[in-house]
């Protein structure tokens, strides 16, 4: 079993990787493009962000949720998300083992190294055009992939200002050359 998620671990990381770097990619840079044309682009700012290190842990909006709140998209999608899919993808136990939770941590991780150094590929390359880039990995941790997180896509009350901060910063910094 080990043998076959490892085998399709590469395909689907080389496929994602593949996607991310050329379809992606050159779809926000048509987004620039197209608003650069159409307007002076030293009006703009285009902030982006990638994703932090968000944990496969199987928990949704309502697990360890006291006040289940009145959101309409969490009741439409309240999660777990991740867990889900590699259990589908992967035929891994329903149990989800610690082991079986660690390979898939270690792709999401791929994937989102892969997702950020894209984003942040775009900023570099796109730097005339004020592309800013606002990396949210540093956030979390990989050592203890559940601090920071409620679930497996949401941060926790104390990671949210934390994320905050640094769009904060991005865009003083921006302000400061306006």
């Amino acid at each position: 079993l080990i043998q076959l998620i490892t085998e399709k671990r590469k395909v689907i990381t080389d496929t994602f990787k593949n996607f991310v770097v050329n379809d992606i990619k050159q779809a926000y840079q048509k987004i620039f493009d197209e608003i650069c044309r159409e307007n002076d682009e030293k009006k703009f700012h285009f902030i982006l962000h990638g994703y932090a290190y968000a944990p496969v842990n199987g928990k949704g909006v309502f697990q360890n949720e006291t006040n289940l709140g009145q959101n309409v998209l969490h009741l439409l999608s309240p999660g777990p998300w991740l867990s889900p899919t590699f259990q589908r993808n992967y035929m891994l136990h329903p149990s989800f083992p610690p082991a079986d939770r660690a390979v898939c941590q270690n792709i999401m991780w791929n994937f989102i190294d892969i997702f950020n150094d894209m984003i942040a590929s775009l900023a570099e390359t796109n730097g005339n055009r004020n592309v800013h880039y606002v990396d949210l990995r540093p956030l979390t941790t990989q050592a203890n992939p559940d601090t920071g997180w409620c679930n497996e896509i949401h941060f926790n009350n104390a990671t949210f200002p934390l994320a905050a901060n640094k769009f904060y910063d991005v865009i003083h910094q921006i302000d400061s050359t306006i």
